[in-house]
């Protein structure tokens, strides 16, 4: 084998191996997007109070990062993985930088955090991606 069937061998894996992080995160985003969206909705069109229930500022910022902030991301990290990673693990830094300025002192919600790591897969697919484009 000489060296240029070796370097779109090595290529053609790479792209194969991109292509198969890419589809676990947009399928892993679905599936949180999807639970998320269920306990969303009985939120509020259930008994709980929906919208109103929000009573102080850091309860609607909380609200803006988690839910709507993670599933916005992970929506949009279908078609622009950049962005998409950016919004779902920046809500969720939000919502937990809100958290402690309330004075919340429980630990971290690991269930809440662990709802952003396709939005940190999509970055990783965005760098690989980005560093294989200035390969060429």
């Amino acid at each position: 084998m000489d060296d240029m069937q070796e370097l779109e061998k090595i290529s053609t894996d790479y792209s194969n191996r991109l292509a198969v992080l890419r589809w676990f995160a947009r399928i892993w985003a679905s599936v949180v997007v999807a639970f998320v969206s269920v306990f969303l909705l009985i939120h509020l069109l259930g008994a709980v109070g929906g919208l109103s229930s929000l009573g102080s500022v850091f309860e609607v910022i909380r609200f803006l990062c988690f839910p709507v902030g993670l599933v916005a991301g992970l929506l949009i990290g279908w078609r622009a993985e950049l962005w998409g990673g950016l919004l779902t693990v920046g809500s969720i830094v939000g919502f937990h930088l809100a958290n402690v300025a309330v004075g919340n002192t429980a630990p971290f919600d690991w269930l809440i955090t662990s709802f952003a790591f396709p939005g940190v897969l999509y970055l990783l697919s965005a760098a690989l991606q980005r560093s294989k484009s200035n390969e060429k």
